[in-house]
């Protein structure tokens, strides 16, 4: 039995509501949640999380969100992305049929005997799986000790019952409901930060970033990626889609949650300043050494450059608890030679090691006034 009441905040060492679902999905076989609203980055967040997937290939998982408020078209469209994506994911919304608000955010696991039950206050949004302050539940115990029935009965058996108020995500009704939640919507991304843009069905970019979710004081660190490992007997290039850090930067600037292997939610921001989907990445460590490394989605399928020392670079700014954006040049892209000349300046000359600068928003527009972070 394990049981446990946590206080999300600003802590970047405490879980968030983000952490602990996932770490319920990665040893469950099905599960389901409901949530009152969902908006795009949140779902990004979760549902886009490479363990919430793998739950989604080899079980079922069964989402109801609400659409009394907050949650937008752009949410169901990208509800009904991942749908398609992930074969065990079913998604329903609630057609709200009385005057009281559809308002549950529970989450449901169940996998080797045992059923974890997760409730609390926070939303499929950025908010309220990370940057709210807000407060749940996790509860876990051997399926057949709950009574009088299990977690995952008790919702399906709910689900059953309302089942003429739950369509399909694509359902029309659905769709004009949500068209009418785009003011709230509004209202929610200015309090939860500007940045958080909704986004399309694939990586496109969308919107410049949202100055009110920025500060002058966001800590930022640009640095070297180094060649990530290739294939040479499938003929694959070195790439350079992998970032590490050290143990000490790791910590001080993406933060660690030593009870959870660790999620960061990033967003790639381009040239012009347009922020990408969210992406949701585990961090991991690397055995041989005290490194902490992820996958950014703007290098994939980039071959690493060919020229001597021409590294490519990256400038991450975090905006969030667990949140960060990030701008990425190889020689020959936009902004390359800024960020080459600001890391020449301020990080001694490294033979193998990569060169690396910390520093904050403040001095990030002082050095480069027209970066796509600032």
């Amino acid at each position: 039995m394990a049981s446990s009441l946590h206080l999300q905040s600003q802590d970047p060492t405490q879980p968030r509501l983000l952490d602990q679902i996932v770490e319920g999905a990665r040893s469950a076989d099905e599960g389901a949640g409901m949530f009152a609203w969902a908006t795009v980055p949140g779902v990004d967040a979760l549902v886009g999380h490479v363990d919430f997937g793998a739950l989604c290939r080899r079980g079922t998982f069964h989402l109801v969100v609400g659409i009394d408020s907050i949650t937008t078209t752009t949410a169901l469209a990208r509800l009904e992305y991942f749908e398609n994506q992930l074969p065990g994911l079913e998604v329903q919304v609630f057609l709200n049929p009385a005057r009281g608000l559809f308002h549950p955010k529970t989450t449901v696991f169940e996998g080797s005997g045992m059923s974890r039950v997760i409730a609390g206050s926070g939303n499929l949004t950025m908010g309220g799986l990370a940057n709210n302050w807000e407060a749940f539940t996790d509860v876990e115990l051997p399926t057949a000790n709950w009574t009088p029935q299990s977690p995952l009965s008790t919702v399906r058996d709910w689900m059953k019952a309302n089942s003429p108020n739950l369509v399909d995500v694509t359902d029309p009704r659905a769709a004009t409901a949500a068209a009418n939640n785009h003011a709230n919507f509004s209202k929610l991304r200015a309090a939860e930060g500007g940045a958080h843009t909704p986004g399309s069905t694939g990586q496109a970019h969308t919107a410049p970033i949202g100055p009110s979710s920025l500060s002058a004081t966001d800590p930022v660190i640009i640095a070297e990626i180094p060649k990530n490992r290739g294939n040479k007997r499938l003929g694959i290039p070195p790439e350079y889609s992998q970032v590490n850090f050290t143990k000490s930067i790791f910590h001080s600037f993406f933060g660690y949650r030593s009870s959870t292997q660790n999620t960061v939610v990033i967003w790639n921001v381009d040239a012009q300043g347009r922020m990408s989907n969210a992406e949701s990445r585990v961090t991991r460590n690397k055995a041989t050494s005290d490194n902490y490394y992820f996958e950014i989605g703007a290098a994939r399928g980039r071959s690493y450059p060919a020229t001597p020392g021409a590294r490519p670079i990256v400038a991450f700014r975090r905006i969030g608890n667990g949140e960060y954006v990030y701008f990425l040049a190889a020689p020959g892209d936009p902004g390359f030679p800024e960020l080459q000349r600001i890391l020449m300046a301020n990080s001694p000359k490294q033979t193998r090691r990569m060169r690396r600068f910390q520093t904050d928003s403040a001095q990030l527009a002082t050095l480069w006034p027209s970066c796509p972070l600032n």
